[in-house]
């Protein structure tokens, strides 16, 4: 008798264990890509000159790759951050999305 609560302790615990573990995780990649959202949000604010929500606007369809195209950058320099951007930013929220899919296969 002793030994199955035992074992039911241990399970808990590690179920426990393993549901911090990825809500750490969940929250460290969602603070990740909303630095990323506003550090490329002030980026084109301040060197394509765009309002705040027009900037947040393009970071947000620029690193899901929805790419609408009716705002682009106009500046080299802006078109130079936003290649580097592109590929950091889908990256990035690629691996935040792998993350959700590999909790969902492996406990649930």
């Amino acid at each position: 008798m002793i030994l199955n609560n035992n074992k039911i302790c241990n399970s808990y615990f590690i179920e426990t264990k393993e549901s911090e573990v990825y809500h750490r995780r969940i929250f460290g990649i969602s603070a990740f890509i909303l630095i990323v959202l506003l550090g490329g949000t002030i980026f084109y604010h301040y060197v394509e000159k765009w309002r705040y929500l027009d900037a947040l606007y393009f970071s947000a369809y620029t690193i899901t790759t929805v790419g609408y195209w009716d705002i682009t950058p106009k500046t080299d320099l802006g078109k130079i951050f936003t290649i580097f951007y592109l590929f950091a930013g889908v990256g990035i929220v690629i691996y935040g999305l792998s993350i959700l899919a590999t909790h969902f296969i492996e406990f649930r």
